[in-house]
């Protein structure tokens, strides 16, 4: 089991990326979302329901023991954004996840750009044949 919470954006659906649950000797089969408490939901600026960063240039390099997924964040708003997490999702042809990885970018300037680098410490199971880049603007610490 893990506890915590998270936010949705408006009009947007939501990656929850959990690291390092321990399962033991057992191949996870299904994830189940129980929520405990009230559901509040806050009212944002509109700003928040359109999209505020744009992936660019994604580049997975899985040839190697140590596979590494590289691309470009644009910043389409005209504030800086601060504290995006930014989660990569790996799927085979089956639509199966290969792979996940998550990283912190700490700012990107007005109308600016980051580098956003995800990697993984072994061989990807299977060929990708599509990545999901989702980077995740929290509106209620902008």
């Amino acid at each position: 089991e893990q506890f915590g919470s998270t936010f949705i954006g408006p009009n947007q659906e939501t990656t929850v990326f959990v690291p390092g649950i321990d399962v033991g000797n057992r191949e996870p089969g299904n994830v189940f979302f129980e929520i405990e408490e009230p559901v509040t939901f806050e009212v944002v600026d509109a700003v928040y329901a359109r999209q505020l960063l744009r992936v660019r240039g994604q580049s997975l390099q899985a040839f190697g023991d140590e596979p590494r997924l590289e691309a470009t964040l644009e910043n389409q708003h005209e504030l800086p954004l601060h504290d995006i997490d930014v989660i990569a999702v790996l799927y085979d042809d089956n639509g199966n996840v290969v792979a996940t990885s998550q990283t912190f970018v700490e700012r990107i300037d007005a109308v600016g750009q980051a580098s956003v680098v995800f990697t993984w410490p072994e061989r990807l199971s299977a060929p990708v044949v599509r990545v999901e880049i989702e980077p995740r603007v929290n509106p209620f610490i902008q």
